[in-house]
């Protein structure tokens, strides 16, 4: 027998039923986090959702106190959901074509780190700094 096309158009409508399974994948992966310290990242780009379905995911994550925007080949925008540990994190190019969109399940962000090599060349600058200050302290 085949399906009636009305109701497959209006299950199609409604969305694809993934914005469920995706809070549902949040939930299990927060709570690893709180009792391991596991860290989760869940690929929005390559999950078929509707913009509808999207906008109800971020409304249900909420909205929490936390916001950085990185400039950076491109911009990326790191936003706390309503629940610690649980960001929406969204890569653009240069030319703001969208390139990613993640819900991270981690204390911080990886975008948001410090990268080895750029703290021991800031250490090294601030270095210099000072002792251009020190120089000029000297001097007068």
């Amino acid at each position: 027998m085949r399906p009636d096309l009305n109701e497959v158009l209006r299950r199609r409508a409604a969305g694809t039923g993934n914005m469920v399974l995706v809070l549902h994948e949040v939930s299990h992966a927060l709570d690893r986090l709180a009792r391991t310290g596991e860290t989760h990242v869940i690929d929005l780009s390559s999950l078929p959702m509707t913009p509808a379905e999207l906008q109800q995911l971020t409304a249900s994550l909420g909205e929490g106190e936390v916001r950085a925007v990185i400039e950076a080949e491109g911009r990326s925008e790191v936003t706390e959901t309503g629940f610690s540990g649980v960001w929406l994190v969204t890569h653009r190019d240069t030319d703001d074509m969208l390139r990613g969109r993640y819900i991270e399940i981690t204390p911080l962000p990886e975008i948001l780190r410090s990268q080895d090599a750029d703290i021991r060349a800031a250490a090294a600058r601030l270095a210099r700094k000072l002792d251009q200050i020190s120089d000029l302290e000297e001097a007068s």
